[in-house]
């Protein structure tokens, strides 16, 4: 099957993604609102899930404590994601 031209030139090579210059960067500061808004709902999402698994681990229904700490440990990720993006963009 030959390469289609619309991504690949003459000789055969692949053309470059075309980059989207309307994109804000991390470092904009519509961006760093953003960012700054992502930690924010992050950290409460991860506190109120953590504090929602406490309180099944204190009832002893430890299904719905593993679910919502699970549910904390991403929004953690997210968390940290966020924060790595905006001090990378400072």
């Amino acid at each position: 099957m030959a390469p289609s031209s619309e991504t690949h030139g003459a000789d055969g090579r692949a053309l470059p993604e075309p980059h989207d210059s309307t994109e804000a960067t991390d470092a904009s500061p519509d961006k760093q609102s953003e960012l700054k808004l992502n930690i924010g709902i992050a950290a409460i999402a991860a506190a109120l899930c953590f504090f929602v698994a406490g309180i099944f681990v204190w009832m002893s229904i430890v299904a719905l404590a593993v679910v919502f700490g699970v549910i904390g440990l991403v929004t953690l990720g997210i968390f940290g994601r966020a924060l790595y993006r905006k001090r990378r963009a400072r």
